[in-house]
């Protein structure tokens, strides 16, 4: 008897176990992959560099996914990454450094760019987060690496009828030239949704660093990551539409947080006042951007914000004031954007500029699509003294861009 029993026990959990591969193997094979390939060339003219020459950057972006199908809720995706260079005349500092040339911040190499469960609201593992209009942290999916995190997060769309809920918990950021750091990163954002048609967010990150100390810059990008950096945001942002008129409203703090300290992670001040008005076939925004001196959002989407140039990815001293116009709509099929920047500081009357942004791009199918983009940032030059980075900030630099993106 007490045989019997065994060899029922030891059958059952024989066909539980073909049961579950079962279940796995159906859910890889009713899964998705998908594929993009992103060839691009980018010219780059930095007089901010002294004895650079113009970057010539060739690259090819190659990504491959596989989400599961659903077990019980949970799904499964992974994401290789490889970025080739067909032509190499660029400088990526300290990663893949050629200083004879000026900077384009795409290093070659393969990678995992994505490994995440998810079910229920939550995702754990090597993921994308962004929050918001990215500006406080991103994916920075313009440049050809993404920037990603080792993470546990949450997100429930109407928590309540009117209350949507993001938060997450990030151990480590892999960034866009190819470095990792190790970070305590917690996040919290609330949007709530207002009966007179207002978005009110309330937003709450906390970066802790956990590299060494007194990390320079010239190591390679990170140095925001080194311990006595780390800093908190405290914003709350009120954003809507009100017939064809647009308002985008943002006012932020940044105080000292875990191991930071007052030299390196300041309390500074942050505002953003966006009004635009949408003609139908174009859109037309006012902006005016201020960023105190020693306010910086190292893990955001920064491309996005203050330029296409790139000229301040790292805020000034003595600040940042950004006044723009932007101009977004489309004609005989193709979007065109235009924007016009003036820079100067928040205090100390340096006047750092003027830009002009400009891109045309063209959707072709669901698969394919194309882009033109230029930056041109017409320096003052009124920074003569101090550090040749200091300098910079007030001379000339041109970009462009010519892009063709495949994707499934």
């Amino acid at each position: 008897m007490k045989k019997l029993l065994l060899s029922v026990s030891l059958l059952s959990l024989a066909i539980a176990d073909v049961h579950a591969a079962d279940v796995v193997t159906d859910a890889i094979k009713n899964g998705k992959a998908t594929f993009q390939v992103r060839p691009r060339f980018e010219f780059v003219d930095d007089d901010g560099v002294a004895k650079a020459d113009p970057a010539k950057a060739f690259t090819v972006r190659t990504v491959l996914g596989y989400k599961t199908a659903p077990i019980e809720g949970i799904t499964g995706y992974i994401e290789a990454e490889d970025i080739r260079a067909l032509a190499d005349d660029y400088n990526v500092p300290a990663v893949q450094p050629n200083a004879h040339f000026a900077n384009v911040i795409d290093p070659e190499g393969t990678a995992i760019n994505q490994a995440w469960l998810a079910g229920y609201g939550l995702k754990l593992g090597k993921q994308k987060l962004i929050f918001n209009n990215a500006r406080f942290i991103g994916d920075v999916a313009w440049r050809q690496d993404d920037q990603t995190f080792a993470a546990l997060s949450y997100e429930k769309a109407k928590l309540l009828s009117w209350l949507d809920v993001q938060t997450a918990y990030a151990t480590k950021v892999s960034m866009v030239n190819s470095q990792e750091a190790d970070i305590r990163m917690p996040v919290v954002n609330l949007k709530a949704r207002t009966p007179v048609g207002a978005n009110v967010t309330l937003f709450w990150a906390g970066l802790d660093g956990r590299e060494a100390k007194g990390l320079a810059a010239t190591a390679g990008l990170i140095a925001n990551a080194g311990s006595d950096k780390g800093r908190e945001y405290r914003v709350v942002r009120v954003d809507g539409k009100k017939g064809s008129f647009l308002y985008d409203l943002s006012l932020g703090q940044q105080k000292r947080y875990g191991d930071g300290t007052v030299a390196n992670a300041p309390d500074a001040d942050y505002s953003d006042i966006q009004l635009g008005y949408d003609f139908g076939p174009v859109v037309v925004k006012l902006q005016q951007e201020t960023l105190e001196q020693g306010f910086q959002t190292p893990l955001a989407t920064l491309h996005a914000f203050n330029g296409w140039a790139d000229r301040f990815l790292v805020t000034p001293a003595g600040g940042l004031v950004d006044r723009n116009v932007k101009f977004s709509g489309k004609a005989a099929g193709l979007g065109l954007a235009l924007a016009l920047h003036h820079f100067e500081a928040d205090t100390g009357n340096t006047d750092f500029g003027n830009e002009i942004d400009a891109s045309v791009s063209k959707t072709f199918t669901s698969n394919w699509s194309a882009m033109v983009k230029v930056a041109h940032f017409d320096g003052s030059g009124d920074i003569k003294t101090g550090a040749a980075t200091a300098q910079a900030y007030s001379k000339d630099l041109n970009k462009a861009w010519v892009q063709i993106d495949y994707k499934f």
